[in-house]
């Protein structure tokens, strides 16, 4: 699954490509997020890990919830998924976003991430 996301200016488009399936998806509150990465990436920094599980899982609701759930519903499963950031997406280890808290899983332990970049 490709999932690529454009920054405008106080919204986030989110496109996910699955298959044959193309879908468009609207993140409000982009200045949110981006403070939200920034503080992911202190607790990262400097080893808070109660306060990261909280941030770590607001991220994948807010970015990647909507797509992967959509994928879910449709009983797929899916493995690798490619990362296309912009903006300051670029800052945000995907890897470390975590859907449950009760199972505490990184998005790296249930998916291969990668990387690609577009101009």
């Amino acid at each position: 699954m490709v999932l690529q996301w454009k920054v405008l200016d106080s919204i986030i488009l989110l496109q996910s490509i699955h298959h044959n399936h193309v879908s468009t998806y609207k993140i409000e509150q982009a200045d949110n997020i981006s403070k939200q990465i920034k503080k992911l990436r202190n607790q990262i920094k400097f080893k808070l890990d109660g306060d990261l599980i909280s941030t770590a899982q607001l991220l994948y609701k807010e970015l990647l919830s909507k797509a992967l759930d959509k994928i879910e519903k449709r009983k797929e499963t899916i493995t690798e998924l490619i990362i296309v950031p912009d903006g300051f997406l670029f800052s945000l280890p995907f890897e470390v976003l975590m859907k449950d808290r009760s199972r505490a899983i990184y998005l790296v332990e249930s998916h291969n991430v990668h990387y690609a970049y577009s101009c």
